[in-house]
Order: structure tokens, then C-alpha cells, then sequence
């Protein structure tokens, strides 16, 4: 019994984000997804278009800080999201696509970013 008590007062501890039980959560909010669009020659398509949806949800446009919509070498999806992501690339004219699914999970405090690269066909 009192072992059970000490597991659900750790547990209760760790979601608020303290240290306590051997868990050290940051405030942080880390990137769910890091997308790279390619070409078939390997080369960055930095003017892609870049959609993505979360367990069927809403679709939703991916992010590119720091660059403008034509330079982006890496797109972010999401931010602290868990679930199954499909992704979407598209060519800035639309005749090139790929698509992808990937799956991100989430510890005690965080998503365990996963990083996809896309190759245009």
C-alpha cells in the first residue's frame, strides 16, 4: 500500500514538471516534427509547400522560423503534438508531391521529436 502511495505521489510530481522521483522536466516546448524537402538530385526545395495533419485532424500549414517562405531548409510541425502525423510536400508550381506518416510519442515530459525528409516525385 504505501509503495502504491509513493508511485502516485511521483506520478502526480512528474506531471506538474518537478524534479521529484528521479524526473526533471524543462519548460521547454520541444518541435513535434523537423521536415527537409528534397529533390530527386538530393538538392533542398526551399520553396516547397508543406501541410500536415495530426490523427486526421485539421490540416494545418508547417512553420519555417527564422526563413522566408522561398529559403526554408527545415520546416517544424508542431510543438509538443503526439500522435500520427502525415505530412505533405508539395513543389511550388504543384507538379511534384510526397507524402509521409510518421508517428510521435511523448515521455513524462516531452515529444521525442522525429525528423522526415521528403523526396519530390
Amino acid at each position: 500500500m504505501r509503495s502504491a502511495i509513493i508511485a502516485m505521489a511521483c506520478t502526480i510530481v512528474v506531471v506538474a514538471g518537478s524534479s521529484a522521483c528521479g524526473t526533471s522536466c524543462t519548460m521547454e516546448a520541444r518541435t513535434s516534427v523537423l521536415v527537409t524537402v528534397k529533390d530527386t538530385a538530393g538538392n533542398v526545395v526551399g520553396d516547397a509547400q508543406v501541410t500536415y495533419h495530426v490523427d486526421a485532424g485539421v490540416e494545418q500549414q508547417a512553420q519555417c522560423p527564422g526563413s522566408t517562405a522561398s529559403s526554408c531548409a527545415r520546416w517544424t510541425l508542431g510543438y509538443e503534438d503526439a500522435g500520427t502525423f502525415v505530412v505533405v510536400a508539395k513543389s511550388a508550381d504543384g507538379t511534384k508531391q510526397a507524402e509521409k506518416s510518421v508517428v510521435v510519442v511523448k515521455d513524462a515530459c516531452h515529444v521525442q521529436t522525429e525528423e522526415v525528409t521528403l523526396v519530390l516525385q
